[in-house]
């Protein structure tokens, strides 16, 4: 289980002025973040109507037994459907359906002035109790999957979308170039958008009910569409900059994401935005992290996507990334694979668990991501800083650390990411290129921290 040190009565996350790869808490100690995350845990989903209830219990209870300290809560725009699948449907909405008149759906419209009670509450029971139990939490504010219908297959769920003019009795129009998407509705008032005030209204009252935690990060929208235009680009900015104004007269602040645009969105956006952190594309996920740039999260649902691979985890942890999120399909509520119970994935889980405690033992603010010619360890991936390297070794088999300009005795601990097992038998001395042995018995695939 996460120390609740890392979040409980230390003050929220903000980005380390000495080594800016890394949070740090309020306590000025680094906050590695490594979990996994799944669509539905806010709001019930799947292919009924009403869906069947997400099972909260046993998700959080997984995260703590995983050994994680982190996961995203994320939000549904509309109704129901995505751009990619259409028989999907969520509750509770985000807006009261209170009519009078039925919306695409056949249900009571939507008024956008009515922010939904059982929304919020659930919201802020499930961020509080992960605040209590050393759990951080992305709080995502919309989602771009569910503006087009276009994004990425047949469905269409601006049909369904609280902002579409028939679905709401506000009059308010979300689609008012007539295109049949609301693209327009994350773009900024200037370019169209008459939806931005009911935006704000959303996210302010997010941030009322959850603003006094801890353990809270943001992220303004998930995937959205951006072009050469730049509209979303500037809408994501402008948000940004009224949460942090907003949150400015408030007793915390936390920190504000902003993650890959998709299909069309460049990495370098999201280093120039005003975002405090960012999820890269693969482009820029794979590479070593650079402390001038946001601090970043791995997360493998803008890069690998519904992956059965555990190695990216210590890859990213040893190029200087601040987190390792894995986009887990869980219960198998979207897309029908229920994966609680598979080895392949139980192994991605339990290594983000290995990693994070390797994380939190290490003194990370003093350490830097070491690649190529200039990487003491023959693997090619290697963290180092002060004396103290995390090592991953993605083949079978010992293989060299340059201790050269070292001195003194170092302890070698190990970790095995087949099964968790630990290995501290070793020891090295500085002054040569050493050789870090595999233990007998262990396969492809090992961690080490070397450490005086």
């Amino acid at each position: 289980m996460p120390d609740l040190w890392l979040t409980n009565s230390v003050g929220p996350l903000r980005v380390s002025t000495g080594n800016a790869r890394y949070f740090i808490n309020g306590s000025g100690n680094p906050v590695y973040l490594a979990g996994f995350h799944t669509w539905y845990d806010v709001q019930d989903g799947g292919g009924s109507d009403p869906p069947s209830a997400f099972d909260w219990d046993e998700y959080i209870s997984a995260l703590l037994s995983y050994g994680c300290n982190f996961t995203k809560l994320w939000a549904m725009e509309t109704g129901r459907g995505w751009s990619d699948l259409t028989d999907q449907w969520f509750s509770p909405p985000r807006y009261e359906r209170t009519g009078p008149g039925n919306d695409n759906d056949g249900k009571l419209k939507f008024d956008l002035t009515k922010i939904n009670e059982d929304y919020l509450t659930r919201l802020e029971a499930r961020a509080t109790e992960c605040n209590n139990k050393g759990i951080y939490v992305c709080i995502q504010f919309f989602q771009g999957w569910q503006i087009e219908q276009n994004k990425g297959g047949t469905g269409d769920p601006t049909s369904y979308h609280p902002y579409l003019l028939a679905n709401n009795i506000n009059s308010v129009d979300g689609d008012n170039n007539d295109d049949s998407d609301l693209d327009e509705t994350h773009w900024p008032a200037a370019q169209g958008n008459n939806t931005l005030a009911y935006q704000e209204d959303l996210i302010e009252a997010i941030i009322d009910r959850l603003g006094h935690l801890d353990n809270i990060i943001y992220e303004i929208s998930n995937e959205d569409t951006d072009d050469a235009s730049g509209y979303n680009t500037d809408w994501q900015e402008y948000l940004i900059s009224h949460i942090t104004t907003y949150e400015s007269g408030k007793d915390k602040q936390h920190p504000i994401g902003m993650t890959k645009q998709w299909p069309d969105g460049e990495d370098s956006t999201l280093d120039a935005s005003g975002a405090d952190w960012v999820s890269y594309s693969t482009t820029k996920a794979d590479d070593t992290h650079s402390a001038s740039d946001p601090v970043s999260m791995y997360d493998t649902d803008h890069t690998v996507g519904l992956s059965s691979d555990f190695t990216w985890i210590w890859e990213s942890l040893c190029r200087g990334h601040g987190g390792a999120w894995y986009m887990d399909e869980w219960d198998g509520a979207l897309y029908g694979s229920d994966r609680r119970n598979n080895a392949t994935y139980i192994k991605i889980r339990d290594n983000l668990g290995y990693a994070l405690a390797m994380a939190n033992d290490a003194d990370l603010l003093n350490m830097s991501p070491q690649d190529g010619g200039s990487s003491p360890c023959a693997t090619g991936y290697c963290l180092y800083g002060n004396s103290q390297y995390i090592c991953w070794q993605s083949a079978d088999g010992a293989f060299n650390l340059d201790l050269t300009g070292e001195s003194g005795t170092f302890n070698v601990y190990k970790r095995n990411s087949a099964d968790g097992t630990t290995n501290t038998a070793q020891t090295v001395d500085g002054g040569a290129v050493r050789s870090i042995t595999q233990p007998s018995g262990w396969t492809t695939g090992w961690a080490c921290r070397v450490y005086k």
